[in-house]
C-alpha cells in the first residue's frame, strides 16, 4: 500500500462510553460553611494522593441552576451516564469528586440547567439518557454532561464557564502563558500564491539570526497563535532549559480543514515539498539548520505531521503527532503505507495518544511496533487526557525538548 493509493474514510459514529472515575465526596466538602474557604478555594481541590492516583473535588457556583455538570474533555460519554453531574451541598454550591490519575490534565467547561429535570427531589429515580435508553439520573438535564454543541438544543441548558484547564500533573511554571492569544509575536511569510495558507513565524528571542537553529512546522498554527498562545509557552520553555532555542513556522489549516489535513496531499505534500525546503534556503527570522528539523500537529495535523515525514526524502528528521486521527484510514493500510514510505531511512517518529480517546493509544502502540520492526526510531506514549490541547501543547513542547536538546537535531 503506497500513500497515494490510502482511501479516506467516513468519520464513524461512537456509542462508546468512557468509564469516569467519580467517587464520593468527602464529607468536608459536603457543607460550604465547614470552613473550607469555599468563596476563595480553586475550582479543582487535591484531597488525596496514593499510588499514582489523585483525589479531587471540583465546585461550581449555581444559585439558580436546577442541575449542574462539569463537561470535561474525554468524558463527553461519562460511564455511568450521570458520572459528571455535580451535587447539590447548600448555598448554591454544587460538587463532585473523582479519582484521576496522576498526569491527569484537561479543558472543562460548567454546564448549568435552569428548566425542570424531573422529579424536585435529589437524587431521583432513572429516567431513559438520550442516546442509549439506559437509565440516567434525571438532574443529568438530558445529556447535560456533553458540550451543547454535541446534543440537541435544550432550552435550559446554558454553557455557564468559558473554557478552563484543570491539571494534577506536577506544575510546569513555563506553562502559565498558555492561553494568551500573541498574533503580534509572529511575522506572516510572503505567500507565494493565493492558494497557499497563512504561515507565520515565530524565532526563540535568544536566537541570534546567524546562528543556525532547529526548524520546528506546526500545523493548525492559528489555534497555536490566536488563541492558545504557543510562542509564549516555548519562549518561557526555552528560558527554563526545557527546549533549545527555535524557528517555528505556524501553517494555518484554513476554512478547508478536513480536505488539507489528514491528508497524504495537501498541506502534508506542501510543507514536505514546498515549504521546507523555502525555509531551509531563506531562514526563519534568521538561519536553521538543515539536519534540524522535526514537523508535528494534532488530530488531523497529527496525520499531516506523519504524512509530511513520509513525503519529505528526509528533509524533515523527526515527527511528533498527538492524538493522531487513525479512523481515517483503515488500520492495516495507514500502517503499511507509513511504513513503506519511511523504510530505509533514519526518521524519528514520537506517538502521543490521550487515555480518554478510545483506540488511539492502541493503535499508535501498533503503528510504533511495526516502524521498529523495520529499524525504525519509533515511540508511542499514552497521556491522562482526551482530544484536547491542555495536554497537546505543553507534551510537544516536552518531546520537542527530548528530540533537540543534546545536539538540536532530531
Amino acid at each position: 500500500m503506497m500513500l497515494d493509493g490510502l482511501t479516506v474514510l467516513p468519520r464513524p459514529g461512537s456509542r462508546l462510553r468512557t468509564p469516569v472515575p467519580r467517587t464520593t465526596l468527602p464529607e468536608g466538602f459536603r457543607d460550604p460553611a465547614s470552613g473550607h474557604g469555599w468563596d476563595g478555594a480553586p475550582v479543582w481541590t487535591e484531597f488525596s494522593r496514593s499510588d499514582g492516583r489523585v483525589g479531587v473535588v471540583v465546585r461550581h457556583r449555581a444559585p439558580e441552576a436546577t442541575a449542574v455538570s462539569v463537561a470535561v474533555s474525554g468524558w463527553f460519554r461519562p460511564d455511568p451516564p450521570a458520572a459528571c453531574d455535580l451535587e447539590p451541598v447548600g448555598h448554591g454550591w454544587w460538587a463532585a469528586a473523582f479519582t484521576v490519575p496522576g498526569d491527569w490534565q484537561a479543558s472543562y467547561s460548567f454546564l448549568e440547567h435552569r428548566g425542570p429535570v424531573g422529579r424536585t427531589e435529589f437524587p431521583a429515580g432513572p429516567v431513559p439518557d438520550r442516546e442509549s435508553g439506559q437509565g440516567a439520573a434525571p438532574w443529568h438535564g438530558g445529556d447535560l454532561h456533553r458540550l451543547p454543541r454535541l446534543v440537541p438544543g435544550d432550552p435550559g441548558l446554558c454553557r455557564a464557564t468559558v473554557s478552563e484547564v484543570a491539571r494534577v500533573c506536577p506544575r510546569r511554571p513555563w506553562l502559565d502563558a498558555y492561553g494568551t492569544p500573541c498574533p503580534e509575536m509572529t511575522v506572516t511569510l510572503p505567500a507565494r500564491s493565493p492558494e497557499e495558507p497563512v504561515v507565520r513565524l515565530w524565532r526563540s528571542p535568544s536566537a541570534r539570526p546567524e546562528t543556525p537553529v532547529p526548524l520546528v512546522v506546526v500545523f493548525d498554527g492559528e489555534g497555536h497563535v490566536d488563541r492558545l498562545g504557543t510562542p509564549l509557552v516555548l519562549r518561557d520553555a526555552e528560558q527554563a532549559g526545557v527546549v533549545p532555542p527555535v524557528a517555528v513556522a505556524f501553517v494555518s489549516a484554513g476554512p478547508a480543514r478536513s480536505e488539507d489535513l489528514g491528508v497524504p496531499g495537501g498541506q502534508a505534500e506542501w510543507v514536505a515539498g514546498v515549504l521546507v525546503p523555502r525555509l531551509h534556503a531563506e531562514g526563519v527570522l534568521g538561519a536553521v539548520d538543515r539536519t534540524g528539523t522535526v514537523v508535528t500537529g494534532a488530530s488531523f495535523g497529527g496525520l499531516s505531521a506523519l504524512f509530511a515525514l513520509a513525503r519529505s526524502g528526509g528533509r524533515i528528521g523527526a515527527a511528533v503527532a498527538q492524538s493522531v486521527s487513525y479512523w481515517r484510514y483503515r488500520t492495516p493500510d495507514l500502517d503499511n503505507a507509513l511504513a513503506a514510505a519511511l523504510r530505509g531511512g533514519d526518521a524519528v517518529v514520537r506517538l502521543q495518544s490521550g487515555r480518554y480517546e478510545g483506540d488511539s493509544a492502541q493503535r499508535a502502540q501498533e503503528l510504533a511496533a511495526l516502524l521498529r520492526r523495520q529499524g525504525g526510531d519509533a515511540t508511542a506514549r499514552t497521556v491522562s487526557g482526551g482530544h484536547d490541547w491542555a495536554w497537546w501543547i505543553p507534551e510537544m513542547v516536552e518531546e520537542l525538548g527530548g528530540l533537540l536538546s543534546r545536539s538540536g537535531r532530531p
